[in-house]
């Protein structure tokens, strides 16, 4: 049975000096959540701002891919960040990335991710993988994912 919702990655950037702007100019697209350490970010239900703790930019695959592949919607931000983010880290030295991968299918498995992928991603950042079916939240770094990195 295929999965009722697609899958959907993010892409995470943040550090306590991060400037949204500055990072929206260099990747040349604009960010699904973003603010300075102290604005408000995400509103809560009550409509008022929950403040950032350090500055963070966001950004997710849902209006932007619309595939059932969930390599294609990590490939997609990481295709984002890639070829910029030694210009990023020039720009913002403390600069951190995260990554994270949510799939709705209780028959997902990690290692089914091309191995050359998660090496791209984990060489910028961690990586978080959500399988909400299988009740599955696993975080990989450079520490860990040598089991998941299968050729």
């Amino acid at each position: 049975m295929a999965a009722m919702h697609p899958p959907m990655a993010t892409l995470r950037l943040y550090a306590d000096t991060l400037d949204p702007a500055l990072i929206t100019s260099i990747l040349s697209v604009k960010p699904d959540l973003a603010a300075k350490a102290g604005e408000g970010l995400a509103e809560r239900a009550d409509r008022t701002r929950v403040p950032a703790k350090t500055g963070t930019w966001y950004i997710t695959t849902r209006r932007h891919v619309s595939e059932s592949d969930p390599a294609k919607h990590l490939f997609w931000v990481l295709r984002l960040v890639a070829p910029k983010f030694d210009a990023l880290k020039e720009a913002v030295p403390s600069l951190r990335a995260s990554f994270s991968l949510l799939v709705h299918d209780g028959g997902f498995e990690a290692k089914s991710l091309p191995a050359g992928l998660l090496a791209d991603v984990l060489s910028i950042g961690d990586l978080e993988i959500e399988v909400p079916e299988r009740a599955m939240d696993i975080v990989l770094d450079s520490g860990n994912a040598g089991q998941y990195l299968v050729p």
